[in-house]
């Protein structure tokens, strides 16, 4: 499954953390197939995947699948250019991830928002200072020059 292979932090899984039965197999393999499709471009097809695999996570109540699916969600977004969407979907990943324990999902998620550009309201605004305008340039050169030959 997507999800078997994770970190837990202060040791393995119990078994109860991890669903078994045909329900959580299928959720584990729609959010395979919609990896596979998303990578080949179908976002619509990738999307009914991920909503179908949530819909199963719920029901079985697997917070890290679903976290996996929202990852995945996130990616798809990201993918589509849509950052502001894929941010909250990361960031729902990531809060599974950590009410579940799974050190290595946690760091994927942070990951994977760390590669979206800075959000607009957070992006620093910089300002350029204004260049001194040429004589004044001319002025602060001969000066570190005239600097530079009494030292000598």
């Amino acid at each position: 499954s997507p999800h078997d292979t994770g970190t837990l932090v202060g040791g393995t899984p119990d078994a109860a953390d991890q669903p078994v039965g045909p329900d959580s197999k299928a959720a584990d393999t729609l959010v395979t197939e919609a990896e596979k499709v998303l990578n080949l471009g179908d976002t619509a097809a990738a999307a009914r995947m991920y909503d179908q695999a949530l819909v199963l996570y719920h029901r079985l109540d697997d917070i890290v699948g679903q976290g996996d699916v929202y990852l995945g969600l996130g990616r798809m977004e990201h993918f589509t250019g849509q950052s502001a969407s894929a941010r909250t979907h990361f960031d729902q990943a990531l809060t599974l991830y950590r009410r579940s324990g799974r050190a290595a999902e946690e760091a994927r998620a942070v990951a994977a928002r760390e590669r979206l550009p800075p959000s607009r309201g957070r992006r620093r605004r910089w300002r350029r200072r204004p260049r001194c305008p040429t004589p004044c340039r001319q002025q602060k050169l001969r000066a570190a020059a005239a600097a530079s030959a009494r030292v000598l």
